[in-house]
């Protein structure tokens, strides 16, 4: 667990403008989204993000 802890902290204190974190639902408390909100992360629900896209790019054909 240590060494993964020092992975993420290297992952995510190299990057300017983006840093992504995927966890699954059941791991994570409603509590700990609201800190995490509170502290200025943005919260993304993929299944939802997922669907908007493809609701936007329905019309292209390839």
């Amino acid at each position: 667990m240590k060494d993964t802890l020092k992975l993420a902290y290297v992952a995510l204190s190299r990057p300017r403008y983006f840093a992504g974190v995927a966890m699954h639902k059941e791991n994570v408390s409603d509590q700990t989204i609201l800190v995490a909100a509170r502290h200025g992360w943005r919260i993304v629900k993929v299944e939802e993000a997922y669907e908007s896209l493809s609701e936007e790019l329905s019309h292209l054909t390839l």
